[in-house]
């Protein structure tokens, strides 16, 4: 039965019993249903033409090709030969590779403009953002409000209230389930921790949630309006490894047992500590240690021969996505119910979607990045993944310094939907499916919301014909070439993958002209975005990533993360990378499993500043979805997660890895 066939029989079902809210007879989103599937599913083998000559710069040619390149004695003579393999990964395209103005401005020409949007944020003159609305002047709205569904945050901080839990105990549980209770295959989701440090910490908060019962009885919003507490005041987190955290080494996913004495890591002081860390910590966190991640974040499985043992949470034998992996897996494995990762091409959304997460990647340097080595800036943004959408809402509140208005809400009344079918074309057969179940329920939550008659869902073209291959050799230059040039001092220095050192070689072969076109396309994307989509739509959706996770890498054979397996990469990157690209902000909400019971994820994308929307919109689906996919979160999962009140029993047992 095909796609269409599947999708009429469901609408019926849907309109006869009357599941769901919102109608999916919508004739605009039936239409483009209809014509997803008309296309060919695909396979998690699958690959465009242009890029399945890719498959030779990993696997067992690798070994061979680096053996060609250590060979020439000099870095120069190393780049030159590493041209020549630029057309296998796409990024040497033929000619025209341009976007063209003329043509992305002829798209979408009989869809009407909307109104010039409002404000969805306003600043504050803070240093350290508040949500107390008395010590700032009133904000149009509060999280609380914005958010009306208890987060893992406010679930841990009601347990201090009440004095059933202290931040320190809660730190001492953490380390305890960590080195009792979790499986092999996830040992490394921590590559460095200071647990006196983090006691320290925690025993300073104690004594703040003290004060706060003593003098408020525990009443948490008197205690923070009177800055008693803070609003993050007793919760773990944890940092990606290649931001800066002070008494800290940001190795950014290398082993510092593996590098020699002049090399170039140092423990983090005060001074160069990352701002988004400091403003979080100013709010209370604690520092439970820093993350796993792909080496360099040169790759999207997650995987780190240095670090090995990390994998999926629902199962050991698929990746975890990444680059920010070790973030993802701290809030799956119920450690943190809020991390902090980068993202440059997907790093914070594909870990996210492959282990059922929210996660968000906000405008380009919304977050701060100061005191962060950024290797791709203009396209790498420091960003969120937490356990709700509420503690992700309210660690970017804090982090950016930037607080919601009354507009959010009013938004949701009138929200308009953009779809392109064609971003559906390679997503295999149950993400796609569950792309559209998604839309629909979300569409039941915003339905109770409209003020308006008007389709929800609008289609649209995203992109001109034949783009795919132009998209993918923008961000391939434009990440490679950047993060070649962050990272290449490293070459020599420190013990390296053979296609990380592949990978830098080919950024670095990338030419001028090359560059200098890359440049062009992204400053044309953007622009094209916010004039000709989001002035149509409020948002855009697609599926996070064409595929659930896919099976880990044998690096013990092959010494390999994956990072020039570039059509796995396509099938988990291709469709994140457009928002490095503009510049605008990307949600992924959890949308479902397949059936071997691993998840995926709905992209939502929105123009510059829309944060505080694409946060709504997750929350909603998740009120609709939220209970249903923790229940099969827990049923599908071979470990289960760590609660904050439990301390574990040397007989507590995990499920079996098998």
């Amino acid at each position: 039965m095909r796609f269409s066939d599947v999708t009429l029989v469901l609408t019926l079902l849907l309109l006869v019993t009357g599941s769901y809210g919102y109608d999916l007879s919508d004739p605009t989103l039936v239409e483009i249903d209809r014509r997803t599937g008309q296309k060919p599913y695909i396979t998690r083998e699958y690959s465009p033409d242009w890029l399945r000559s890719s498959q030779s710069l990993s696997g067992q040619w690798l070994s061979l090709a680096r053996n060609c390149v250590i060979f020439f004695r000099s870095r120069d003579q190393q780049i030159e030969f590493m041209k020549s393999q630029l057309p296998a990964s796409g990024m040497n395209p033929e000619d025209p590779v341009l976007f063209s103005e003329a043509e992305l401005s002829a798209l979408n020409a009989g869809i009407p403009d909307m109104p010039e949007p409002p404000p969805f944020e306003e600043t504050s003159s803070e240093e350290a953002p508040s949500l107390d609305s008395d010590s700032r002047g009133s904000p149009a709205i509060s999280i609380s409000e914005l958010f009306d569904r208890a987060g893992g945050i406010d679930d841990i901080q009601q347990l201090f209230a009440e004095q059933k839990l202290t931040p320190s105990r809660l730190v001492e549980n953490i380390y305890d389930w960590y080195d009792k209770k979790l499986p092999d295959s996830l040992k490394d989701v921590l590559i460095e921790r200071n647990k006196d440090l983090a006691m320290q910490m925690a025993k300073a908060s104690d004594e703040r949630w003290l004060k706060c019962i003593s003098e408020y009885r525990g009443v948490i919003e008197a205690c923070k309006k009177q800055r008693i507490i803070r609003q993050l005041e007793g919760i773990p987190i944890a940092v990606k490894s290649e931001i800066n955290v002070a008494s800290y080494h940001p190795t950014a996913g290398i082993d510092r047992k593996k590098m020699p004495y002049h090399s170039p890591f140092y423990t983090v002081n005060k001074e160069t500590e990352s701002e988004v860390v400091r403003l979080l910590k100013s709010e209370g966190v604690i520092i439970l240690g820093i993350t796993n991640q792909h080496i360099f974040g040169l790759g999207a499985t997650g995987e780190n021969p240095h670090f090995p043992r990390i994998a999926n949470r629902f199962s050991p034998f698929h990746i975890p996505g990444g680059s920010s992996s070790g973030s993802a897996l701290m809030v799956a494995l119920g450690l943190s119910p809020l991390t902090v990762g980068t993202d440059g091409g997907g790093s914070i959304s594909i870990p996210a979607s492959l282990n059922g997460l929210p996660g968000l990647k906000p405008t380009t340097d919304k977050i701060s990045t100061k005191n962060y080595e950024n290797a791709a800036p203009g396209l790498t943004a420091i960003g969120l993944i937490g356990s709700r959408f509420k503690d992700i809402a309210l660690g970017y509140q804090v982090s950016s310094g930037r607080l919601p208005t009354i507009q959010v809400a009013e938004t949701l009344k009138t929200l308009k939907i953009g779809l392109d079918p064609e971003w559906l074309e390679h997503a295999d057969k149950e993400v796609s499916e569950k792309t559209f179940e998604c839309l629909d329920r979300l569409g039941t939550q915003l339905k109770k919301l409209q003020t308006r008659k008007n389709s929800l869902f609008v289609r649209m073209q995203f992109m001109p014909e034949n783009f795919r291959k132009r998209l993918w050799a923008t961000h391939m230059v434009l990440f490679g070439h950047r993060e070649a040039e962050g990272k290449f001092k490293f070459m020599g220095i420190v013990d390296m993958p053979s296609e990380t050192e592949m990978a830098l070689l080919m950024g670095k072969a990338v030419s001028y002209e090359q560059l200098q076109r890359a440049k062009h396309n992204q400053e044309v994307l953007a622009d094209h975005f916010e004039k000709n989509i989001f002035s149509k739509v409020d948002v855009v959706v697609m599926p996070t990533t064409l595929t659930p996770a896919t099976a880990k890498l044998n690096y013990w054979l092959q010494n390999t993360a994956g990072e020039l397996n570039l059509s796995n990469a396509y099938l988990l990157a291709f469709n994140t990378s457009l928002a490095n690209l503009t510049g605008g902000p990307r949600v992924t909400i959890p949308c479902g499993f397949n059936h071997e019971g691993l998840p995926f994820g709905l992209q939502v994308m929105g123009a510059k500043d829309s944060e505080y929307i694409l946060l709504a919109l997750g929350s909603l689906l998740e009120q609709e979805m939220g209970r249903e996919l923790m229940e099969k979160a827990d049923s599908n999962t071979f470990v289960k997660r760590f609660r904050p009140h439990e301390k574990p029993s040397p007989d507590a047992g995990l499920r079996s890895e098998l």
